[in-house]
């Protein structure tokens, strides 16, 4: 299993290089169709950050998950005390 630091580095990496790609797509594609004209060049730079916020949201619904389950197990321990608490 991987260790929690490298992993917790990881997805901030990874979190990181996405609003990078959100960022770059962007203004690369409203750079490069810019002789095009100025709705297509928007229109472009629009399709251009859609990977990058895939990422982000992608990401983003890993960590949401990992904090569920961090708050599941919390209500799981807890609850697990007051039924042994209740049974003695």
């Amino acid at each position: 299993m991987i260790h929690q630091k490298y992993l917790r580095y990881t997805i901030k990496a990874l979190y990181i290089f996405s609003w990078a790609l959100v960022f770059l797509g962007f203004f690369i594609s409203l750079y490069l169709f810019s002789p095009f004209g100025f709705l297509a060049s928007v229109f472009c730079a629009i399709l251009g950050l859609t990977p990058g916020l895939f990422g982000v949201v992608l990401v983003e619904f890993y960590l949401l998950q990992k904090q569920k389950l961090h708050e599941l197990k919390e209500q799981r321990e807890l609850l697990s005390s007051l039924i042994e608490k209740l049974s003695n």
